[in-house]
């Protein structure tokens, strides 16, 4: 369980540093570039 936890937090970090899509809270991607 932790495990799971662990790597979703690093998928969160991982996608924040590469800043390819951003998932924005009105639904959809943003896409920056």
């Amino acid at each position: 369980m932790k495990r799971v936890f662990v790597l979703m937090l690093m998928a969160v970090c991982l996608g924040s540093a590469l800043g390819g899509c951003i998932v924005v809270p009105a639904g959809g991607y943003y896409h920056r570039y």
